[in-house]
C-alpha cells in the first residue's frame, strides 16, 4: 500500500528486494554446484580458463554477501527507524559494479570466442565495445547512488543505469545471434554426431543469450515503467549470478557434447548429395571443426570422423 505522498508502503517498498535476495541466494547453490561439475570433469582446463571460474566464484560470493546485506539493513537493523523509507541501504550502491565485474568478463571471454571463430576485428570489437559501455554505465550508476541513496533520487540515475543495461542486453543478443547464425551456416550438412552436437551447441546458446538478456531488459523496463517501485530488484540482485551459471553451463557441456562425438558412428550421409561434393565437403568439415574444436572450449572432432569424411570426400580408401 503507499504512503499519501505516493511512496510504496514498507511492504510494498521491501518485498520485491526480499524476492530478489531469495531468488539469488538460490542461484548461488545452483552455481556453487555446476562449479563442482566443472571441476571434477575439467582437471587439465586452460589455467587461465580456471582462474577465471575462481574469480566468478569469489564475485559471486561478494555479490551474495552484498546481496544479504541489502535486506539485512532495512529489515533488522533500520526497522524501526523513520528513515527506512527514504535512504536506500547503503550496500545497494555496490550492486551494479558488483554485477558488472561479473558480467564484462563473461561477455569479453565470449569476444574471445568469436575472434578466435572469424578472426574478424570488428564483430570482436562491437562485443568489447558493448561490455565496456556496460561497464561504464554501471560504474557511474554505483558512483551515483553512493553520492545520494535516497530513494527519490533514483530518476537522476536514469540515464546511466539505462545505459548499463541495454548495453548489456545488446551485447548478449549479437553475441547470441552470431554465434547462432556461425554454427547454423558452417553446419556440416550430414546426418552424423558432428551436426547433432552442433544443433545441441546452438540450443545452448540461444537459451544462455535469450536468459541474461531477458534478466537484463525486464530490469530496465521495470525501472523506466515503475520508477517509484523496487520491482526492478527482482530480476536485478540475479543478473549477475545468471551469467556465471550460462557460462558455466557452456563450459560444462562440453562433457556429453564430447561423449556423443566420441560414439561409434557409420559414414556420414548427405542431406543433399548434389550440393556436398569434393572440395566443399572438406570445406564443411574444416570450418565445423573450427568453430566447434577451439583449444577444447566447446568441444571436439574426434580425428576417426575426420578421417573418415576426408577420405569419403577425396574418394581414397582409409
Amino acid at each position: 500500500m503507499a504512503t499519501p505522498g505516493g511512496t510504496p508502503g514498507f511492504e510494498a517498498m521491501f518485498a520485491p528486494l526480499l524476492l530478489g535476495v531469495i531468488f539469488n541466494t538460490i542461484l548461488f547453490g545452483v552455481f556453487i554446484v555446476m562449479v563442482h561439475s566443472y571441476f571434477r570433469l575439467y582437471k587439465i582446463d586452460s589455467t587461465w580458463i580456471r582462474l577465471l571460474i575462481y574469480y566468478l566464484i569469489l564475485m559471486e560470493t561478494i555479490n551474495t554477501v552484498c546481496s544479504v546485506g541489502i535486506i539485512y539493513e532495512p529489515l533488522i537493523k533500520l526497522h524501526d527507524s523513520p528513515l527506512v523509507q527514504v535512504n536506500s541501504p547503503k550496500m545497494l550502491a555496490a550492486d551494479p559494479i558488483v554485477t558488472t565485474l561479473i558480467s564484462t568478463p563473461v561477455q569479453l571471454f565470449m569476444a574471445w570466442r568469436i575472434r578466435l571463430m572469424t578472426k574478424s576485428n570488428w564483430l570482436t570489437a562491437t562485443v568489447v565495445l558493448l561490455a565496456i559501455t556496460s561497464f561504464i554505465g554501471g560504474v557511474v550508476s554505483s558512483i551515483l547512488v553512493a553520492l545520494d541513496g535516497r530513494f527519490a533520487h533514483f530518476g537522476a540515475i536514469e540515464a546511466p543505469l539505462a545505459l548499463w543495461l541495454t548495453s548489456t542486453a545488446f551485447a548478449d543478443l549479437f553475441i547470441t545471434a552470431f554465434l547462432v547464425n556461425f554454427l547454423w551456416v558452417n553446419k556440416t550438412g550430414f546426418k552424423t554426431q558432428t551436426d547433432s552436437v552442433t544443433d545441441r551447441i546452438i540450443f545452448l546458446t540461444v537459451q544462455t543469450g535469450t536468459l541474461t538478456s531477458f534478466a537484463a531488459i525486464a530490469d530496465v523496463t521495470l525501472f523506466l515503467i515503475l520508477p517509484r517501485t523496487t520491482f526492478m530488484f527482482i530480476w536485478d540482485f540475479s543478473l549477475a549470478r545468471l551469467y556465471s551459471i550460462c557460462l558455466i553451463a557452456t563450459l560444462n557441456a562440453r562433457h556429453e557434447w564430447n561423449m556423443l562425438l566420441s560414439a561409434p558412428s557409420s559414414l556420414p550421409t548427405s542431406t543433399n548429395n548434389s550440393e556436398r561434393k569434393g572440395s566443399a565437403g572438406s570445406d564443411a568439415i574444416i570450418k565445423i571443426r573450427r568453430a566447434t574444436e577451439i583449444q577444447g572450449l566447446q568441444l571436439y572432432i574426434p580425428s576417426q570422423f575426420e578421417m573418415i569424411t576426408a577420405c569419403t570426400f577425396e574418394g581414397h580408401n582409409c
